[in-house]
């Protein structure tokens, strides 16, 4: 998914952070093997596993 995204995210001012889930206790209850899982900014859950072209471009088309 990373290299997926770093390639749609290349014309956008976007800032990617990667985070691991074992980092945080509550993140290992919530997400547990569910990795990869990408979140915007507020920490609201894009999509996981794969990435999800429609989901990703609706969340970027709020930063538009």
């Amino acid at each position: 998914m990373q290299q997926e995204l770093a390639a749609r995210l290349q014309d956008h001012s976007c800032e990617v952070v990667i985070e691991d889930v074992d980092s945080r206790e509550d993140w290992r209850r919530q997400y547990g093997e569910i990795v990869p899982v990408l979140m915007d900014a507020s920490g609201r859950e894009i999509c996981r596993y794969h990435l999800d072209e429609q989901a990703l471009s609706e969340c970027i088309g709020c930063l538009d």
